[in-house]
């Protein structure tokens, strides 16, 4: 049990020990661009999510699901083709 407890701690140590390194390279380098007037690059690149057809599907699914609850009379329900 101990042996795994260190184990573990030193698989911590070296993964942040490396995540420190990245992080004061990304630094230096951002560093470097704003005094030299370039721009700053993303260390991540994030996807862009259009919020507004995420609505309109929103607003199709409720609009649907009303319709059917409005034309529901009773009987064995049949999908649409």
């Amino acid at each position: 049990m101990v042996n795994l407890i260190l184990i573990l701690c030193i698989i911590s140590i070296i993964f942040s020990s490396t995540l420190n390194i990245f992080s004061y390279r990304l630094g230096l380098k951002d560093g470097l661009n704003l005094i030299q007037g370039k721009p700053l690059e993303d260390a991540i690149k994030i996807p862009k999510v259009d919020f507004k057809k995420e609505e309109k599907l929103k607003e199709d699914i409720i609009t649907e699901g009303l319709n059917n609850l409005m034309t529901y009379d009773g009987g064995i329900a049949s999908k649409k083709e």
